[in-house]
């Protein structure tokens, strides 16, 4: 007689984010497309409530920056976390890092530390439409709804600068 247990032959269908039984987003209390492309997601947090804006044109020009940073270096990591990321660059894990309209919280963090580290960073703004780049005049910018580049030294940030303006 066997005791293995048997398992279901078919997965059930995802739930959408904002119900109760959602396994992968418990927290999420709604998603809005509030104009075709972008998507607003309230979460529930400790204290209140959070939300985050998902735009689809921004995805579109960070696949591009990705694409054309890509085209010019050994290999890109995309690993979905920033804080990782700023600990191996700070460490000298990373030769690079490239980041187009980051998080703010994570990205204020991230600034200090390679400030800390001694690592070169450039930030830029970018106009609303989206063509209008520039670099940002403070050295204390961080490229939040821009774009921040990242290296252990001037040639290598200046390198990424030029493959990641280059989709902008």
């Amino acid at each position: 007689m066997s005791t293995a247990r048997q398992r279901p032959t078919t997965v059930p269908a995802p739930k959408p984010p904002d119900d109760a039984q959602a396994w992968y987003a418990p927290r999420v209390r709604s998603q809005t497309e509030i104009h075709p492309g972008v998507v607003v997601t309230v979460r529930e947090t400790d204290q209140a409530f959070d939300y985050t804006v998902r735009d689809d044109d921004h995805r579109a020009v960070a696949r591009e920056v990705e694409s054309a940073v890509d085209a010019r270096c050994k290999r890109v990591i995309n690993t979905w976390s920033p804080c990782v990321d700023w600990g191996l660059l700070a460490r000298g894990g990373l030769e690079g890092l490239v980041a187009y309209r980051p998080d703010v919280y994570e990205q204020y963090a991230g600034a200090l530390l390679a400030e800390e580290s001694g690592v070169i960073g450039r930030a830029f703004d970018i106009g609303a439409g989206g063509g209008d780049l520039r670099e940002a005049a403070d050295p204390r910018a961080t490229g939040v709804d821009g774009l921040y580049v990242a290296a252990p030294d001037r040639e290598t940030c200046d390198r990424l600068v030029e493959a990641a303006t280059e989709a902008l």
